[in-house]
């Protein structure tokens, strides 16, 4: 029903056209094809398996109002349109991105090919000159630094084309190193490069420069240094943090937390929330006190996610400006920071929550065939080819303590199958069985260890599935194959659950198998050849909690 619902571009006006597509023609340069063709936005509808099947089920709602049309609009995806304006940006888009890759005299051009309010665009990529690395220098305005430098450029060697990309690369690597000595944020005016093309056209010298800046010591004395350092004087982190709330009124959801100092760190939570402070005190680096680190922020995050009571970790530094009376005085300990650190809520910890999700599925019969071969002309059957189907979902998940939940998930399985009969000479009879079911299981989900943001799992149980197409009307005289309504299953799966900031994406793949004979022998002359027929999915499906 949904792949034939409606063509895709049934409900868009006269004036009105669905992008269906586009290509890049780059010519010589196909190693960059993955990262310009990043650039490309807005993107067609997607395809599964050739079909765009969430811009027909977005179509399926129609026009029409009323909770179920808003939830089938929600879960598909409405038509991508033609823009002109968007096609521009996406030239210009592509212009300057190669220009950043040292290229010079770029031209790019986009056609249209447009059809029954259907229109793909083609970008070409011609005319194109780029510079070449003919040496790579560094300067160094303070000595000091020069030998705590490891200069050891990423993907820049003499003669390559000039890559700004790769040259905002090593400006990170650099500021990275001179991180690990202490020099937080060493200043976006710290680093410099440049490009030097005058001595040799389409050639050019890559020049890095590191500054270094002046301080005034306490006794008025200027101080060469090459950055600053900074030191950690406060961490304040937010347990259960709700970043809406705080966007919506943040001063009226700070007020609304409850401030516990412990360990030198300063909690603000919720009334009423329970966590383990010593948990999270034992797994902050950042300490009071400690002079700021890249890697103590990494191991910080690393071993917050796993306490499995974040759903993500947000950290945030504040700079504080320092008096002569400061305990940490920039000449002394560097400059002060103030640590924010936001603990999103972690659905692992929710008691129940709920969600949905959607789905493929294949169906097959697992045939036990009759001793004998069967009775009159049929000898035996057996299943043809493999169908895609389709299912619905809702979910309630229970969290049973542990890494275990229990799950309820009632939904609508579509889906048929073909079953051949053979007599002697070949195919006497082709079936198509078909199967709405109306599905209730109850599984159970064993959760693994998270790993930052992903967690997988293993999930069965059981599935009682009643099959509203079995009691299906047929003419007096035709031939069909009755099967039984009701089936239990066992069902047996694995997925992954992909953490968001307000949303769990779950894809997964599960087999269940019908513990019935489903088919009704009596009275069928084609059940004489079948002494047992259990029915079988292997579903593939997205859940979203």
């Amino acid at each position: 029903m949904i792949l034939t619902s409606c063509s895709p571009t049934k409900y868009l006006a006269d004036d009105e056209s669905l992008l269906t597509g586009y290509k890049l023609k780059l010519e010589d340069m196909r190693d960059y094809y993955p990262e310009v063709d990043s650039l490309i936005n807005p993107k067609p509808n997607r395809k599964i398996f050739g079909i765009r099947f969430p811009l027909r089920l977005y179509n399926l709602a129609g026009e029409g109002d009323g909770r179920f049309n808003d939830w089938v609009r929600k879960i598909g995806e409405p038509p991508v349109l033609y823009n002109k304006e968007e096609i521009i940006r996406n030239t210009q888009g592509i212009s300057r991105h190669l220009e950043e890759k040292g290229y010079y005299r770029v031209k790019v051009t986009d056609t249209l090919r447009q059809k029954n309010n259907k229109v793909r665009v083609t970008y070409k990529v011609d005319e194109i000159e780029s510079y070449k690395i003919r040496r790579i220098i560094y300067k160094f305005d303070n000595p000091y630094l020069a030998p705590h430098i490891t200069l050891d450029p990423i993907d820049m060697d003499p003669g390559e084309h000039v890559d700004y990309s790769a040259m905002d690369d090593e400006k990170a690597r650099l500021e990275y190193q001179l991180e690990k000595l202490g020099y937080y944020v060493y200043n976006e005016e710290g680093i410099k490069y440049q490009v030097d093309s005058t001595e040799d056209e389409g050639f050019g010298d890559l020049i890095f420069r590191i500054l270094e800046y002046d301080l005034i010591s306490l006794e008025g004395l200027n101080l060469l240094s090459p950055g600053n350092k900074f030191t950690i004087k406060d961490v304040q982190v937010y347990p259960n943090y709700y970043p809406r709330r705080a966007d919506a009124d943040f001063s009226g959801y700070m007020e609304s937390l409850l401030r516990t100092e412990y360990n030198n760190i300063l909690y603000h939570s919720p009334k009423n929330y329970r966590f383990d402070m010593d948990a999270i005190s034992d797994a902050i680096l950042l300490k009071p006190g400690q002079t700021f680190t890249r890697k103590a922020i990494y191991q910080t995050d690393s071993l917050l996610l796993q306490l499995r009571m974040n759903h993500s970790v947000d950290m945030r530094f504040k700079e504080l400006k320092s008096t002569n009376d400061d305990e940490y005085n920039e000449d002394h300990y560097g400059v002060p920071l103030e640590c924010h650190i936001q603990l999103l809520s972690a659905h692992d910890y929710k008691k129940i929550h709920f969600g949905y999700g959607f789905g493929f599925n294949t169906m097959g019969f697992a045939i036990n065939r009759s001793a004998d071969g069967g009775t009159g002309s049929i000898n035996f059957a057996e299943v043809g080819e493999l169908r895609l189907g389709f299912q619905i979902n809702l979910i309630s998940d229970i969290r049973l303590g542990g890494r275990f939940s229990l799950r309820f998930l009632p939904g609508l399985t579509f889906g048929s199958r073909e079953l051949l009969f053979y007599d002697g000479s070949g195919i006497a009879r082709t079936f198509i069985v078909e199967s709405n079911f109306l599905e209730f299981p109850l599984l159970l989900k064993y959760k693994s260890g998270r790993t930052k943001n992903r967690r997988p799992y293993l999930i069965g149980g059981v599935n009682m599935r009643y099959d509203m197409a079995s009691r299906k009307a047929y003419m007096a005289g035709e031939a069909f194959v009755r099967l039984r309504p009701m089936d239990l299953y066992l069902e047996l799966g694995f997925g992954i659950d992909f953490f968001r900031e307000r949303i769990k994406f779950s894809p997964e793949i599960k087999f269940s198998a019908g513990l019935r004979d489903v088919m009704i022998h009596e009275g069928d002359p084609y059940g004489s050849s079948i002494e047992g027929l259990n029915s079988y999915l292997l579903m593939l499906c997205f859940y979203f909690e």
